[in-house]
């Protein structure tokens, strides 16, 4: 499976994008903004074609997540991301809910990116990944056209 996600707008501080699975839309996404060298907590992933797997155990998602919602099995993330570990997928409305990480949402406003309706687009999300991410088999290809 293939989660594609094209960048199309930026502002100094976020960068929204629109998620496709299997070239079908999905939602909508909100990272940081661009910068040419990392600043921690602050720049998003560079484009490219990673990995996605399932992290069960460690970090502060997990527990929250897993009491939020009865389906979790893992936190999706992305693997072998340079200069980057525990890039997840998961909710969050601003650039400032975010580390780097990609934010599902339904709707986006811009100047400043914000998005709403990010729990029910994670739930959908999730429903349609998480069985090819614990496979081994789901992918995300990245690019940048802002």
């Amino acid at each position: 499976m293939l989660l594609e996600l094209l960048r199309f707008a930026t502002t100094d501080n976020a960068t929204a994008g629109a998620l496709y699975i299997d070239s079908v839309f999905e939602c909508f996404t909100i990272e940081d903004g661009y910068n040419a060298q990392k600043v921690a907590g602050e720049t998003r992933i560079g484009q490219g074609l990673y990995d996605v797997g399932v992290r069960t155990k460690g970090g502060s998602f997990n527990p929250k997540y897993a009491e939020r919602y009865p389906f979790h099995a893992g936190m999706l993330h992305l693997l072998d991301v340079p200069e980057f570990t525990w890039v997840y997928i998961h909710t969050g409305n601003t650039h400032e809910h975010t580390a780097g990480c990609l934010l599902v949402n339904a709707s986006l406003h811009s100047n400043p990116v914000v998005g709403a309706g990010s729990r029910g687009s994670y739930e959908r999300l999730y429903g349609q990944v998480i069985q090819s991410a614990l496979g081994g088999e789901l992918k995300i290809r990245i690019r940048d056209y802002a």
